[in-house]
């Protein structure tokens, strides 16, 4: 959708950035999209905390010293670098702008497309020397939305140098905070014959060891699946036909007490479904989860649990992926906080006034969060 200056809007849910998010849009996004886009993105959080406020996008333009094209170009950036989501009302013919939560660093740089486009634009170097900066941390839907998604054309010009380049720096960033597998165990007896000494690096069994925990599989199994990956001629391990074979594990799970959390994400999801097999993109959405908001096990099966029984039984990407980023961002790290965390929010929505645009009411009508819940964040396929 293309804004005019007579174009009016409201932002809603402004965000209080703490130092680390203020250091990620600063280090990260603004030489990326710009300063103009990056002031833009603080000029509408600013405007967010006028409670009520409609403006005029003639507004912006005036205090960012700026045209309408320049405005145009800025919201495109903020929407594809996931700042900003863009609703519509045609009733009332009124913006809506949802400021979202800037990346966490190590994130933002092992990200698919934003990691790419940082060291096409950055360099190397530049990728390295940022990647220190945020290595000491912990890795911890009834309007349209018309939200932009990443121009990945940015991209177009990669070739497989920069790609080997991208993925050997963002394993080297990248460190599981809760591997759970055995790995000693595992490697302890294990025929040099099945997974040759050469193929026993740190980076090769921290591999096997995040496989093992994320998708729940047992020692015997693994070992299987190794030696299945393994080409002893070539002295190559095929990590991407050892994920495939795990994803395609059956599920195992004694039923056990939904209170308890000390068991794998995969268990723990097999149980919740009342022992039903754990679909393959649910097993990815679990890998996801634990490899880009680095949650421990017990928070992720709470969260799996706070999904399932707030959204008809069902798990689906985008809430839980929604959940997780959230969390992670507020630094959940046990079930009390989450639990605490889960509260505050509830506590918060019946004193918050709910934004017209994300139901359709008549003006008596109640709508419980739930079902507010369940119309922003729409099942996505699987």
């Amino acid at each position: 959708m293309v804004l005019k200056g007579k174009s009016k809007f409201r932002v809603i849910h402004p965000q209080s950035l703490n130092t680390d998010q203020q250091k990620s849009l600063a280090e990260l996004y603004l030489p990326l999209m710009g300063q103009q886009a990056y002031a833009l993105y603080h000029l509408l959080n600013a405007e967010g905390y006028f409670t009520d406020e409609i403006n005029t996008i003639s507004r912006l333009i005036l205090i960012l010293d700026t045209n309408i094209d320049g405005i145009n170009e800025s919201f495109k950036i903020l929407e594809q670098f996931k700042l900003i989501r863009t609703f519509y009302n045609r009733n009332t013919e009124l913006l809506h702008f949802e400021i979202q939560f800037p990346m966490n660093g190590s994130d933002f740089l092992m990200q698919a497309a934003f990691g790419r486009f940082f060291i096409k634009k950055m360099g190397k170097l530049q990728y390295r020397q940022t990647s220190k900066l945020f290595q000491v941390k912990e890795l911890s839907e009834d309007d349209l939305e018309i939200t932009s998604n990443f121009d990945v054309s940015v991209l177009k010009d990669w070739d497989d140098e920069n790609e080997r380049s991208f993925e050997e720096l963002r394993r080297k960033l990248y460190e599981t905070t809760h591997i759970e597998f055995d790995i000693k165990a595992f490697v302890t007896g294990y025929s040099t014959l099945l997974l040759p000494s050469s193929l026993r690096t740190k980076d090769n069994l921290k591999m096997i060891a995040q496989m093992g925990t994320v998708y729940s599989i047992d020692i015997p199994t693994m070992r299987k699946i190794v030696a299945q990956s393994v080409n002893i001629d070539e002295g190559t391990i095929d990590m991407e036909a050892l994920r495939k074979r795990c994803i395609a594990v059956r599920s195992k799970g004694a039923q056990s007490n939904p209170d308890d959390y000390d068991v794998t994400p995969v268990q723990y999801l097999y149980n919740l479904k009342g022992q039903q097999e754990v679909e393959p993109w649910e097993k990815k959405l679990l890998e996801e989860i634990s490899m880009e908001y680095h949650l421990s096990t017990e928070v992720t099966n709470y969260l799996l649990r706070y999904v399932y029984e707030n959204h008809d039984k069902r798990i689906t990407s985008n809430l839980t992926k929604a959940v997780a980023r959230d969390w992670s961002v507020h630094n959940v790290t046990n079930v009390e906080q989450a639990r605490d965390y889960v509260n505050s929010l509830s506590k918060k929505s019946k004193s918050s006034r709910v934004p017209d645009f994300t139901i359709k009411k008549t003006p008596k009508e109640k709508v419980s969060i739930d079902e507010i819940r369940s119309r922003i964040f729409q099942e996505d396929g699987e």
